[in-house]
């Protein structure tokens, strides 16, 4: 599966995490079927395993994407789509 098919796959429960993020709440409800446009997607991930499993699969697609997964910054659109935000600087050097 591609990264694309995860994040698609997870949208609705991505969502779900970072609203309840947002309200200090915490639901694990990421097992309903959605249909976005005549496809159903089922979560592939468990809401507490969505991190590691959003990891494995960037560490999985490798390339520019292998340690990627630490360095995302916004899901989009609407927050919660297949549209990363990457932040591409350069790590500055730490001061001795």
């Amino acid at each position: 599966m591609l990264l694309l098919d995860f994040l698609l796959d997870n949208a609705r429960m991505l969502d779900k995490l970072l609203h309840d993020r947002q309200d200090g709440k915490s639901d694990e409800d990421g097992e309903r079927i959605d249909k976005c446009d005549d496809i159903l997607r089922k979560p592939s991930a468990k809401p507490e395993q969505f991190w590691d499993a959003l990891r494995d699969k960037c560490k999985e697609v490798g390339g520019e994407w292998a340690d990627n997964h630490n360095r995302i910054w916004a899901f989009g659109p609407q927050g919660a789509g297949s549209c990363l935000l990457i932040d591409a600087r350069k790590p500055k050097a730490l001061a001795s």
